[in-house]
C-alpha cells in the first residue's frame, strides 16, 4: 500500500527542499529556509558515507578519487552560475563593481575556493552551504575511518551536538564565522542513519510530518509567535530552524530507503542548480520588482519561479550534466 513516504522519493524530495529556499529568498512569509539547508546537510551526512563507504573506500587511490569526484561536483556549477550572477550584478547594480574592486585577497580567495565564503556576504549568497558542505568533505574519511565501530559514530554526534550547543550560548567563540562546528551534528545524523540503519514505521514518520506541519501552522496562526518566526535573523528563529530537522528524521530515514528512478534522480540533480540558480535572476526580480507591493508581486513571482526552474533545466542539460558525465568517468578510471 503506498503512503506519503514511499510517494515522496528522494530526488523530488530533494526538488521540495531547493524550492523552500527559493520561497524564502523571495518573500518574507516562509521562515524555514535554513531549516531546509539543514536536512540538506543530514542527507549529505547519509550519501556521502554511504559512497565512501561502499565506492571510494574500494579504490586504490581512495582519497583522491573522493575529493576530485567531490571537487567537480561543488565547484563548475559554482563557479559558472557565479559567473552568469556577476554579469546580472554589474548590469544592474552600479555600486556593485566599486564593491568588487575594494574585495581583499583573502575576500577573492573565499570567492574562488569557497572557503570561508559564508561569513564575507560574497557574490552567490546561497553558497555559504557549500564552505559548510566542503569543510563537511575535508574530515569525512577520518569520520568515516573512526566510524569502522559503528557505535563510536554515536560518541561523535554526542561531542559535535555539546560543541554546537556551546556555540550557540558562546558564539563570540568563533569570531562570528559560521565553521563545520555549528552543523556537524546534522552531518553526523545522516552518517548515524547509515550505520545504524534504523528501522521506523510509516506510522511514525507520518507523525512527524504532521507534527512539522502543525508547529509551522501555530506559527502562522499565532500573532506573537508569526512575529518572532518572520524576525529574520532572530535567536528565536534560528534555534526554530535547527529544531525542526528533528521532526522530519522518521520521514527522512523512510525516504532515504524509497527507490529511486531514473527521472528521480534527475529531480535530484536539478534541485542543486535550482539551489544556486535562483539567486541569479533574484537579481533582476528585485531590481524590478522588489518595491512592489505583495499582492502585485504575484504575477511576476510566478514567472520568476517559472524561469528559474526553466534556466535551471537549461543549465543542467548544457552544463552540468556534461560535467557530471566526465566525474563519473574519471572516477571510474581511478
Amino acid at each position: 500500500m503506498n503512503t506519503l513516504t514511499t510517494v515522496v522519493k528522494p530526488g523530488f524530495f530533494r526538488i521540495i527542499l531547493a524550492l523552500i529556499v527559493v520561497f524564502y529568498h523571495i518573500t518574507k512569509y516562509v521562515f524555514i529556509g535554513s531549516f531546509a539547508v539543514y536536512v540538506f546537510f543530514i542527507l549529505s551526512g547519509y550519501w556521502v558515507t554511504k559512497m565512501y563507504v561502499e565506492k571510494y573506500s574500494k579504490e586504490e587511490n581512495e582519497f583522491s578519487t573522493f575529493y576530485i569526484s567531490r571537487i567537480l561536483r561543488i565547484y563548475p556549477l559554482y563557479l559558472f552560475v557565479s559567473l552568469i550572477t556577476y554579469f546580472f550584478k554589474i548590469s544592474l547594480d552600479g555600486s556593485f563593481v566599486e564593491n568588487i574592486i575594494n574585495y581583499s585577497y583573502s575576500d577573492w580567495l573565499s570567492l574562488i575556493t569557497l572557503f570561508g565564503f559564508n561569513n564575507k556576504g560574497l557574490l552567490l549568497t546561497p553558497a555559504w552551504s557549500l564552505d559548510i558542505e566542503l569543510q563537511f568533505y575535508l574530515i569525512a574519511p577520518f569520520l568515516i575511518y573512526l566510524c569502522k565501530n559503528k557505535y563510536r559514530i554515536t560518541q561523535i554526534f554526542i561531542v559535535s551536538l555539546l560543541i554546537l550547543v556551546f556555540i550557540k550560548i558562546y558564539p563570540q567563540l568563533l569570531f562570528n564565522i559560521e565553521m563545520l562546528f555549528s552543523f556537524l551534528p546534522y552531518f553526523v545524523i545522516g552518517m548515524l542513519i547509515f550505520y545504524m540503519k534504523p528501522v521506523v514505521s510509516n506510522r511514525l514518520s507520518i507523525v512527524g510530518l504532521i507534527l512539522f506541519f502543525v508547529v509551522i501552522l501555530v506559527h502562522y496562526v499565532v500573532p506573537n509567535l508569526k512575529r518572532l518566526a518572520l524576525d529574520d535573523g532572530s535567536f528565536y528563529l534560528s534555534i526554530l530552524n535547527m529544531l525542526l530537522p528533528i521532526l522530519l528524521i522518521p520521514f527522512v530515514i523512510k525516504n532515504l530507503k524509497v527507490k529511486s528512478n531514473k527521472f528521480d534522480r534527475y529531480l535530484g540533480n536539478l534541485s542543486y542548480t535550482i539551489y544556486l540558480f535562483h539567486w541569479t535572476l533574484i537579481i533582476p526580480y528585485s531590481y524590478y520588482f522588489g518595491g512592489l507591493s505583495f499582492n502585485n508581486r504575484i504575477p511576476y513571482a510566478i514567472l520568476y519561479l517559472i524561469a528559474t526552474i526553466i534556466g535551471a533545466i537549461i543549465i543542467n542539460r548544457f552544463f552540468e550534466q556534461p560535467i557530471e558525465n566526465f566525474r563519473i568517468k574519471i572516477s571510474s578510471k581511478k
